[in-house]
């Protein structure tokens, strides 16, 4: 069992997680309990709620920009057909960390 998340799932339904912290439970998209468990490892970041305060925006943007997950802002310009190169998204994760991240970084995300 993890100690960042309880799992359940009703008869014919997707199944859900409940993050540590948090008082309601979210559906995974998935039924099959071991692609649900990727999911919510996954998915701990944006939605788990540390030390009692909900998720900083420096602990949800550090990597927006470098990130190559099948949601990532990359994928999304591949899919969308935009061309950037290294460049581009080295820059723009510099602009996140040198100006964005030091003036708002301490907001919470909920």
């Amino acid at each position: 069992m993890n100690k960042d998340y309880r799992l359940t799932q009703k008869k014919g339904r997707n199944v859900q997680v409940m993050y540590t912290g948090t008082d309601r439970w979210i559906s995974t998209g998935h039924k099959d309990m071991r692609k649900a468990i990727l999911w919510a490892e996954a998915n701990k970041k944006v939605y788990m709620l540390s030390g009692g305060d909900s998720v900083k925006l420096k602990d949800f943007a550090s990597d927006f920009w470098s990130r190559t997950d099948p949601k990532s802002i990359r994928k999304r310009h591949e899919r969308l057909k935009k061309k950037h190169t290294e460049l581009y998204y080295v820059q723009m994760n510099g602009r996140v960390h040198n100006y964005i991240l030091p003036a708002l970084g301490h907001l919470r995300s909920h």
